[in-house]
């Protein structure tokens, strides 16, 4: 194994660990067992190396997402979103942290910042979300409006009830709360269906 291959093991290895907050180029020189400045040969810095990890997540991200592409119907698949997002946080929680709880200082993490800019140029991820919400609406399941702000809300809900269960507040038994999470989202479901089919039997995720 190259040295710059040993220097990315270690940081992930760290990152799953301990988190990304954990991360800094002393602690990676330590684990892979050459110096600080040594490193600077490989990645100019934290942020370069950063920007490494941060990718490979996001491919990670983008892997489980792809899931859900092979479910013909709006709904269903809709619902396979949901249950994918589920999947690589709790599959992938140091990838999450990278994709999801890390501030975005100065443009590092090369997502929008801004309202407008979110709706100007959504991340990938987030469009994904606002594609399946369209496609909703255009079928008839989903009411008529902003596809944008619907996502917005269902993105916001799960991202919430997530951070919240990696962070410990919902104890750590995994069936338990995907139950709570697929049960919010059915509550959001609702209250998003074209008011004709409001209060018709739902699919359930598998």
């Amino acid at each position: 194994m190259s040295t710059r291959d040993r220097i990315l093991e270690a940081s992930r290895r760290l990152c799953r660990e301990e988190g990304f907050r954990s991360l800094t180029m002393r602690r990676v020189a330590a684990a892979v067992g050459v110096s600080a400045p040594a490193l600077y040969r490989h990645f100019d810095g934290k942020e370069a190396l950063y920007a490494v990890l941060l990718e490979e997540a996001r491919s990670s991200f983008e892997a489980f997402l792809e899931r859900a592409l092979s479910v013909e119907d709006p709904l269903p698949r809709f619902r396979a979103s949901a249950q994918a997002y589920l999947d690589f946080a709790l599959d992938k929680p140091d990838q999450y942290e990278l994709v999801f709880l890390t501030r975005n200082q100065e443009g590092l993490l090369g997502v929008p910042s801004s309202v407008e800019s979110w709706r100007e140029r959504p991340p990938l991820n987030f469009q994904f979300c606002v594609d399946r919400v369209r496609e909703c609406m255009a079928s008839g399941v989903f009411g008529t409006g902003d596809p944008t702000n619907l996502a917005l809300a269902f993105a916001g809900m799960a991202h919430g009830l997530v951070s919240l269960y990696l962070a410990g507040r919902f104890g750590d038994d995994r069936p338990r709360f995907s139950a709570l999470y697929h049960g919010c989202i059915d509550q959001l479901i609702e209250g998003a269906r074209s008011p004709a089919l409001r209060g018709t039997q739902k699919s359930k995720p598998s």
